[in-house]
């Protein structure tokens, strides 16, 4: 995919949401969830009664749904849930709003929570979220579809089980001695120049001011050149 293309999916205003999964992707993501009999399994966007995953959920169990199209919220409703009380979430879900979509899930408090995502949309942050609630990552797959944005991935967090990868929160910098750090709010990046030592507000240790500045067209049409006002860029003395 070109430059252009990614540039204007990550920038666009109003997301795109809705892409049917092709029916054998479906059926290979429901075939990586072990279920017995007894499980409910819920799809939360099934697009209609013969969405790719709701109508090839296991015939033997239970099922209930929700669709916004069909005035029913996952966000917002709890149909079937009450007579049906889901074990089994399986879904490709809304990418755009994923946060809130896992809060949701967790809310129901099924025995299994399984996604259809992009392979950015598989943050540690998010599994994070997930351990903290109970659920493992305990199974994931990647994979591609032709028509759309760069790797897909199914996964499949499973209440008590250990995740299968190793997270790290841990924020790294490409140069060790070199870092940014945002401006106080009282403060304004004006007020320095290149050159001056400061001291840091994470470490207290004196730190060497550079400053970003871009060149830019003036009113007048001269080249004038600015400086970005939330970062400064930090070096050890």
């Amino acid at each position: 995919m070109s430059s252009n293309v990614s540039h204007s999916i990550k920038h666009r205003k109003v997301p795109n949401d809705v892409f049917i999964t092709p029916r054998e992707l479906a059926m290979n993501h429901i075939n990586m969830i072990d279920y017995t009999k007894d499980d409910v399994w819920y799809d939360p966007c099934r697009y209609n009664i013969n969405g790719s995953y709701y109508s090839q959920f296991p015939k033997e169990c239970n099922k209930t749904w929700s669709e916004i199209t069909e005035g029913f919220n996952f966000l917002e409703s709890d149909m079937g849930i009450e007579s049906y009380p889901p074990t089994i979430i399986c879904c490709n879900p809304p990418w755009s709003i994923m946060d809130k979509w896992i809060e949701k899930c967790i809310e129901f408090n099924p025995r299994v929570i399984s996604f259809l995502i992009g392979q950015l949309n598989l943050t540690p942050k998010r599994i994070e979220i997930l351990n903290n609630a109970g659920y493992g990552l305990s199974k994931w797959k990647m994979l591609k579809v032709k028509e759309w944005y760069g790797i897909s991935m199914c996964v499949v967090f499973e209440k008590g089980k250990e995740n299968i990868i190793e997270i790290d929160r841990k924020v790294y910098y490409t140069l060790d001695k070199v870092k940014k750090e945002k401006t106080k709010p009282n403060e304004s990046v004006s007020k320095y120049k290149e050159g001056d030592i400061i001291k840091s507000s994470n470490d207290s240790k004196d730190y060497k001011i550079k400053l970003f500045s871009y060149n830019k067209k003036n009113k007048d049409g001269d080249i004038k050149e600015y400086y970005r006002k939330k970062w400064v860029l930090l070096e050890n003395c």
